[in-house]
């Protein structure tokens, strides 16, 4: 029903077009502003807030050229712009600036409309590094269905632990999958020897209720050829689903498999490469 999972460079006026088809609402992760007025300090405080909120919370989008009724998306007449990459890097430049910490992976984009016109879309995601707040502003806040809202003690409490945990959950996934990786506890077994091993973590990884549908997986990573999904030697023939997710991996011989790719349920990747170290590079690093 939003713009989720669409980057923000590909939005474009049919996309639009469809949340107004949709009746999009707004709420937890949405939000119509029919025009932007950045004008005074305290209209600048107001977006911030605005935008904090967001990252606060789950993310979401806030729509610079949008009309609703009763909070429903009713269609976009736009806003005038005279220096569409120049408006989008000042309202940028106007959320981040005052923001503390910054917000990372922000982004402004003018999507140009049939009728001369643009919608400048703000994407916001769900930061891992919150709570954000405004400089010389007391308060922080969060996102609900209804709106924005000031954080109480026990929500900024949650906010700060939640990040300090999510980093904490990373470690530990990492740590864990090396240490299965170096006992062979592995998707396909692996030929013997030097591994390289990578880890894909997306922020939202171990957020509460993140979970990727096992069947999307399996069309995602499958193309019309085939697998679609290489490993990093680029020599993946085979792919299953599996209790993680899905792996794709390359031919299994009678030493195991040169590597695989596994995809996880909450998003992360694992690639694992047992052909690429070849034996002289060892021997020159141990040397």
């Amino acid at each position: 029903m939003s713009l989720e999972g669409i980057p923000l460079r590909e939005i474009t006026e049919q996309h639009l077009e469809d949340l107004v088809a949709q009746g999009l609402e707004e709420g937890l992760t949405d939000e119509f502003k029919l025009k932007l007025e950045i004008g005074t300090p305290e209209q600048k405080k107001e977006l911030r807030r605005d935008v904090s909120a967001f990252a606060n919370s789950a993310g979401g989008h806030l729509f610079v050229g949008a009309k609703e009724e009763d909070r429903v998306l009713v269609g976009f007449p736009g806003v005038k712009s005279d220096d569409l990459d120049g408006d989008a890097l000042r309202i940028e430049q106007t959320i981040q600036g005052k923001l503390r910490p910054r917000i990372p992976g922000l982004g402004v984009r003018g999507v140009p409309l049939s009728n001369g016109r643009f919608v400048f879309v703000i994407d916001i995601p769900q930061s891992w590094c919150s709570p954000h707040g405004v400089e010389d502003t007391p308060q922080f806040f969060g996102r609900s269905a209804g709106g924005k809202y000031p954080l109480d003690i026990d929500g900024l409490r949650a906010a700060f632990v939640g990040s300090e945990t999510l980093a904490e959950r990373i470690r530990e996934f990492r740590a864990d999958r090396v240490m299965r990786i170096i006992s062979g506890e592995t998707p396909v077994p692996l030929r013997d020897g030097a591994k390289i091993i990578v880890h894909v973590v997306p922020s939202g990884a171990f957020r509460p209720g993140t979970r990727c549908d096992l069947e999307e997986l399996r069309e995602l990573l499958t193309t019309r050829r085939g697998v679609g999904l290489q490993t990093l030697g680029g020599r993946a023939s085979s792919s299953r689903s599996n209790l993680d997710g899905r792996v794709t991996f390359e031919f299994v011989g009678g030493d195991g498999s040169g590597g695989y790719c596994q995809v996880f349920r909450n998003g992360s990747i694992e690639a694992v490469d047992a052909r690429l170290v070849g034996e002289g590079l060892i021997h020159a690093e141990r040397i």
